[in-house]
């Protein structure tokens, strides 16, 4: 019954018994997942293994789990047991608050912002395709250390090492005025965003004291993920727990060999662990996670290939350096080896300078137009198909003209596009010259423009 499925991430979280059945079975699948033998072990002799290792329930229906094919014979002859539902339940539960994260809580209240933002997206849905599913392209995000200790070897975004760290009371005003500011010009989407991108968050000692502010903002915590939690288990476990008394989000953890998935599985009980995210990022592991960019790709091409695990489009604050800078994501290149574009970097002073940066920084790099002189393009990894009159992105993704008011103004347009040598004023022009009136050609433009089609 719909009752018997509730929320896990909202304010008030079921009892005792419904969180250890739904943690014991993301135990369960952490091992299928991550560890490279637990699979055959299982298989060969499901009683002894679940007995070891204390899942009570039957081989059977735990199979159903991570077997699309078992499930579906299931489904034919039995109900679906409560507790896989229940699992199930809390993955729908945490793709509705990502999606939710996408749709509205990053959009910028900032009209420039937003336009540009939304324009990135769809640039990544035909570069990226389904990748960009997985990007919540939050408009803010926050560093409170320059560099990062770790230095794993598969960093999608290959961060220095660490060279500064902001303490909390040295910067305390500082970092209070850099959120009010930005929810000043960016509204409750400020907020979206995390207090780590190119760092490790627990390099910083003031990690909680600083989080602490980011709630009182914004009245919800940032997510974390970290390399870095086996390091001082005490005081990580002090850090989720504090987190999960005062809002309840999903951590993350890398998990770097299997030895270490074992240390998390003896130091943090599965309740513990219920709302962490382990990633593993090792090889054998049946579902390592890594992606090729940064440190992780041994090879680059000229053309995007479509992979990055960068999440913004907007700012990287860093409180450490006291710069700014402007990303969006992209697939990783030999140009942008991390998957990512810098659009621009700025320093700042203090409060009201930091305040003046961010605004002038949107008024120079955030355009929503084109010139009247820049020549056209499209990016590299976008084809025409004329038989079906659509672009094609690397990502697999279709822009079709077939069913527009005008496919043959587009037929036009993309061909003189696709000779990259003309400015919109020109192409205008050409087609004035076929009937094309300047102003069909130049909303046409835009759209493709809005489409995330035409080079930036």
């Amino acid at each position: 019954m719909k009752q018997d499925i509730l929320p896990i991430l909202g304010d008030n979280m079921p009892d005792a018994q419904y969180i250890n059945e739904v943690a014991l079975i993301k135990f369960f699948l952490e091992l299928v997942t991550m560890d490279p033998d637990f699979r055959s072990k299982l298989e060969s002799n499901s009683e002894k293994v679940l007995k070891e290792t204390g899942i009570p329930y039957n081989y059977e229906d735990l199979r159903i789990l991570y077997d699309a094919d078992a499930y579906k014979e299931y489904e034919k002859e039995k109900e679906i047991p409560l507790f896989v539902k229940r699992y199930r339940g809390f993955i729908d539960e945490k793709l509705n608050m990502r999606n939710e994260m996408r749709a509205d809580k990053c959009k910028p209240e900032n009209n420039a912002m937003m336009i540009w933002r939304q324009r990135q997206i769809n640039r990544c849905w035909i570069e990226m395709g389904y990748r960009n599913d997985s990007i919540i392209h939050t408009p803010t995000t926050y560093e409170l250390d320059l560099g990062c200790s770790v230095q794993c070897e598969f960093c999608g975004i290959d961060a220095p090492c660490l060279s500064k760290v902001a303490r909390y009371n040295e910067n305390k005003e500082l970092w209070r005025g850099i959120l009010s500011s930005m929810k000043e010009i960016l509204g409750d989407a400020a907020g979206s965003g995390t207090c780590y991108y190119a760092t490790e968050p627990l390099d910083n000692a003031d990690y909680e004291l600083f989080i602490n502010d980011f709630y009182n903002e914004f009245s919800h915590l940032p997510q974390i993920t970290t390399a870095a939690a086996l390091r001082n288990i005490e005081r990580t476990k002090k850090c989720f727990e504090h987190m999960r008394n005062l809002s309840p989000t999903i951590y993350r953890c890398s998990v770097r060999s299997i030895d270490e998935l074992r240390t998390f599985h003896k130091e943090f009980t599965p309740e513990e662990l219920l709302l962490v995210e382990l990633l593993p990022q090792y090889e054998g592991a049946p579902c390592n996670s890594f992606t090729p960019v940064g440190r992780a790709c041994t090879e680059l091409r000229e053309i995007s290939n479509g992979e990055t695990i960068a999440c913004i489009s907007g700012f990287v604050i860093n409180l450490a350096e006291k710069s700014i800078r402007l990303i969006t994501p992209c697939g990783a290149t030999k140009q942008h080896p991390t998957g990512e574009k810098i659009l621009g970097k700025k320093f700042f002073t203090d409060i009201e300078n930091f305040r003046d940066t961010v605004k002038n920084m949107i008024e120079k790099y955030i355009v929503n137009e084109i010139k009247s002189d820049q020549v056209l393009s499209f990016y590299p990894y976008i084809t025409y198909q004329e038989s079906e009159n659509s672009l094609l992105g690397n990502g697999g993704f279709k822009i079709s003209f077939n069913s527009d008011d005008n496919p043959t103004l587009y037929k036009e347009l993309i061909q003189l596009i696709l000779k990259g040598d003309k400015t919109k004023r020109e192409i205008a022009s050409e087609l004035y010259d076929k009937d094309f009136q300047p102003a069909n050609v130049y909303l046409a433009i835009n759209n493709l423009y809005k489409a995330g089609a035409i080079m930036e």
